[in-house]
């Protein structure tokens, strides 16, 4: 049994109307050399889409595996080395798109060390050769990156975490002036830990980035953590009690001229995948309205993507049968619904439950794909890598 990405697209056509779900079907994805995932996607035109993850190599480290669509396949791309470090281990978490430049962030760990280090990966989108890591000046220990979302090719932002011991962190976020990434300075809430998993910018002077805070006063347990940019410096915005759970925030996007939504999940302190409830947050600037999955066996939603100013589209797992399963959900700006995926994973010989799960989901200009991309469970002849992959169609109806 081998774990592999999973890629799933859907052409997108400009609402006008109601709009009707045909289901989300499977596409060929990037070739990976062994156990991979695709973590996040960035789409740039209705041809072009960027995607970004790990594998595992033969010495049991990860890489960095990243694929470009050209609007007929997705080819794998060269990931970036250390020349000087080739025992690294690496994790892609996210990845945006800007101007002529692709950047993937995450975290790289050297081999016997167990401290991670923030990584930045930058690529060409006019010579797509294998990418460069571009330096980082992380001044802790502990530190990786979650999320990134650039405005153009000369602004940009990218979080996650950062501090002297993996307990003892603050949230870490780090802006692109179109030279070099520099740190700037945002509230950590959490005594124990503060970490960010996603940003997201409606300008230059609004920027938003979610995540979670942990204290020692409340062994167990986690907030969430929503900070605000207004062009001058970071604050926390004021959110939802989602109770004594272990909550958190992994995506974030834009909604509209006012509102942005944020996606996670709320569980018992175990953290146990069967205990989790995934939730979706609309803020308003004012008000918060909390939007339960539609399907309640929904575990997390862990991407989220606005297209239309009042639509968006979530991503991430459901418990089925006691199996993680890949799962998207449709908000029309009043209700959540499920959007449905065709065709089923067929149970195989070998594999009565394959698990499939859903990192991320992406929207580009008008007429381009959606995008979401994981990784599911597959059977494995020797020397082959079997998968499966998905697109649908929105059409008017």
């Amino acid at each position: 049994m081998v774990t592999l990405l999973l890629t799933v697209t859907v052409p997108v056509t400009p609402a006008v109307g109601s709009l009707r779900d045909d289901p989300w079907q499977f596409t060929k994805p990037v070739a990976s050399q062994g156990e991979s995932a695709l973590n996040a996607i960035a789409v740039a035109t209705p041809t072009e889409a960027w995607a970004a993850g790990d594998e595992r190599t033969a010495g049991g480290t990860h890489q960095s595996l990243i694929g470009r669509w050209d609007g007929v396949a997705l080819h794998r791309i060269p990931g970036a080395t250390d020349s000087d470090q080739p025992a690294l281990d690496v994790r892609l978490a996210d990845l945006d798109i800007a101007g002529e430049a692709v950047w993937a962030v995450g975290r790289a760990t050297p081999a016997g060390d167990g401290a991670h280090r923030a990584r930045i990966e930058r690529y060409s989108r006019t010579d797509p050769g294998a990418g460069a890591v571009f330096p980082v000046a992380a001044p802790d220990l502990h530190s990786e990156l979650g999320g990134i979302d650039m405005v153009h090719a000369g602004l940009g932002w990218t979080v996650g975490t950062a501090g002297s011991a993996e307990d003892s962190t603050r949230p870490l976020i780090m802006r692109w002036d179109g030279t070099s990434w520099a740190e700037q300075a945002g509230p950590g809430p959490g005594t124990r830990t503060n970490r960010l998993n996603a940003v997201a910018a409606r300008s230059p002077w609004d920027v938003w980035a979610v995540g979670s805070s942990t204290s020692w006063e409340r062994p167990g347990m986690s907030q969430i953590l929503v900070l605000n940019y207004d062009g001058q410096s970071w604050a926390q915005v004021p959110a939802p009690d989602l109770g004594p759970h272990f909550n958190d925030l992994l995506g974030v996007t834009i909604v509209g001229d006012k509102e942005i939504m944020a996606v996670g999940y709320t569980g018992s302190p175990d953290e146990e995948p069967g205990h989790r409830q995934a939730v979706a947050l609309l803020y308003d600037g004012a008000t918060w309205r909390v939007l339960p999955a539609a399907d309640p066996r929904t575990t997390e939603f862990t991407g989220v993507a606005a297209i239309y100013g009042v639509e968006a589209w979530l991503a991430g797992y459901a418990m089925v049968d006691g199996v993680e399963t890949a799962h998207i959900e449709r908000f029309d700006g009043v209700t959540l619904r499920p959007s449905p995926i065709d065709p089923p994973i067929a149970p195989s010989a070998t594999n009565n439950f394959p698990a499939t799960f859903l990192s991320d989901i992406a929207a580009g200009p008008p007429n381009s794909p959606l995008w979401a991309v994981g990784w599911r469970d597959v059977d494995v002849t020797p020397g082959r890598l079997g998968s499966t992959l998905r697109r649908n169609t929105v059409r008017q109806s």
